[in-house]
């Protein structure tokens, strides 16, 4: 029997994934792909779904569902994503499909075997302890499928990033996940871009960020309490950032959430103390819905992205005003956790005239090219325009009726400047002043952190001042107290002697003398009036009198003690 091996740290654990495979496919009597093992040793797969055939997913779905040491699984499918930021290699999928004979989707979009797939991913999100990334773009997923998968979701205790992009789930398919998300605390990164979502779905996710909030804020509860066991210790500091739950959410290319969506999730987000980052780019958000966003990041300093950008209806102010208080809220771009994602580039039409293909008798594309290039200079000028550009133009618009729009007064009409243009841009878009812009904010932050700098260390010298003084006040008080029990020392010392002196008076059968002197009322309890006297003096109330008191109180016991000691030697005599 084999003996199992000591359990190893994440780190260390190799992935048997590629032991599994090769055994399944030897078992279907297959040739293992080398699109699935060339990333392997790291423990990732990363697989374009539309080019394996049916045969290939049965042993692939094996080990996906057997295997406990994968830590990245990634299934891609371009038949239906239009959406791609590389709009080179988006034409080229669109061309090869409309050339293709079969008009038939992949085998990956059929139902069975999509659902199969789903059955798999859950069996392993259920056993596995490693898995870290699960990105699954451009798959048709049903409401079946999203409820086994979110099942498994629900139960996988190591799953972080979850991504579900270029998915038509909508807003019902989106209720499923949330629902069986709010109970897996480990997952911190969610992805619904391109999934169809209106400003229901916007509601939903606002939901579960107030859900887990909620129950975030009862933990935080429950960590500052005392230990049972350990009462003496002092209250505990609970670390927010080290507990479980969302900290970014990212929704870009819904453009159906609009303003609507983006008030529920700044109402939010507004008093949630977890959520780091928030990616909205292309929903269609304009300046309302900024200005929402704008007052969550003033009243919350521990949101650090609110990325709104790709939305041509916010006004440059609002949002540069955003950002600005976001670099306030984060301080070092360095020591935040999650940084800004790329910018997308905004959609372009396609241009009609990309390519020219035709189809030969194996249905294979040709590409024709003129034989003889066109030198632009020797181009005859038409009667309709008064010059030929030879230059591209970027808005798509032909030539000719760019030049007849130039005759009629009015035009060409003013089209309005985009605040971001490429992904190549920073957060604050294109421009000649950017530097100065960026250069701006970032001089007037740090004015800023210099101004409460100098503000905190008076603030902390004044602060060490008073501390000096009431230290020399404290000195102060303990010598004026020691003294003053020394005081009441020696005055209680005289009265117990003086009380000693009288009882021997008695004891002489002398007391006519106390009682001619008027000392049996006003010495009858003398050691109380003492206490009387010193608790006064503590008080600092009739400090003098109670001195004055004192000073008489000693005369008499010397007059007391004279006129006793002439009484005796009469009596002598």
């Amino acid at each position: 029997m084999r003996v199992d091996p000591i359990s190893k740290t994440p780190s260390d654990v190799p992935c048997d994934f590629g032991a599994k495979y090769d055994d399944y496919c030897r078992q279907y009597h297959l040739l293992p792909l080398s699109s699935v093992k060339i990333k392997l040793d790291t423990g990732v797969i990363d697989l374009d779904t539309d080019t394996l055939r049916f045969d290939d997913w049965t042993p692939l779905c094996s080990a996906i569902g057997t295997c406990k040491t994968l830590r990245s699984l990634t299934l891609r499918s371009q038949y239906y994503n239009s959406l791609s930021t590389n709009f080179a290699e988006a034409e080229r999928r669109t061309l090869k499909r409309a050339s293709s004979a079969s008009k038939r989707p992949p085998l990956f979009q059929s139902k069975e075997l999509l659902s199969k797939v789903c059955t798999h991913i859950k069996d392993s999100l259920l056993i596995t302890t490693e898995l870290v990334l699960l990105e699954l773009d451009g798959l048709p997923f049903r409401r079946k499928d999203l409820t086994v998968l979110a099942q498994g979701l629900a139960k996988c205790k190591s799953l972080v990033h979850f991504r579900l992009t270029n998915s038509p789930i909508g807003d019902e398919g989106l209720d499923i996940l949330c629902r069986h998300l709010n109970q897996a605390s480990k997952i911190r990164e969610v992805d619904f871009s391109a999934c169809s979502l209106t400003s229901q779905g916007a509601h939903i996710i606002a939901d579960l960020i107030r859900q887990q909030g909620n129950r975030r804020h009862t933990d935080v509860w429950k960590e500052s309490l005392r230990h049972q066991q350990k009462e003496s210790l002092p209250y505990q500091n609970p670390m927010l950032d080290h507990m479980s739950g969302l900290r970014r959410v990212t929704l870009n290319r819904n453009p159906l959430i609009a303003d609507r969506g983006a008030t529920f999730l700044a109402e939010v987000i507004e008093a949630d103390l977890w959520i780091k980052a928030l990616d909205l780019q292309d929903c269609a958000i304009s300046t309302s819905g900024a200005k929402e966003f704008l007052n969550a990041a003033n009243y919350n300093s521990l949101i650090h992205i609110i990325d709104i950008r790709n939305n041509p209806l916010v006004d440059r102010d609002v949002m540069e005003k955003l950002i600005e208080q976001l670099l306030v809220n984060c301080e070092d771009d360095r020591l935040c956790e999650y940084k800004w994602l790329k910018l997308e580039s905004p959609r372009r039409p396609r241009s009609k005239i990309a390519r020219t293909t035709t189809t030969t008798g194996a249905n294979r594309p040709i590409h024709f090219q003129l034989k003889t290039p066109i030198d632009p200079n020797k181009l005859q000028r038409s009667k309709s325009t008064g010059s030929v550009s030879t230059e591209p133009r970027s808005d798509g618009i032909p030539w000719r009726t760019a030049a007849r729009a130039t005759r009629l007064p009015g035009f060409p009409p003013k089209l309005p400047t985009r605040a971001f243009h490429s992904s190549e841009e920073s957060i604050y878009g294109a421009g000649g002043d950017f530097q100065q812009q960026q250069q701006q904010v970032k001089d007037n932050t740090i004015s800023r952190i210099q101004r409460l700098e100098s503000k905190l260390r008076e603030e902390r010298q004044a602060k060490k001042q008073l501390e000096e003084q009431l230290q020399q006040i404290l000195t102060k008080n303990d010598l004026a107290q020691r003294q003053q029990d020394q005081f009441c020392a020696v005055v209680e010392n005289t009265f117990q002697k003086f009380q000693k002196f009288l009882d021997f008076l008695r004891s002489k059968r002398l007391g006519e003398l106390i009682t001619m002197a008027g000392l049996d009322d006003a010495f009858m309890n003398p050691l109380d009036e003492l206490r009387e006297t010193s608790l006064t003096i503590a008080n600092g109330s009739n400090t003098n009198h109670q001195l004055a008191t004192i000073e008489k109180s000693e005369e008499r016991s010397q007059s007391s003690s004279s006129s006793s000691s002439s009484e005796t030697n009469t009596k002598t005599e």
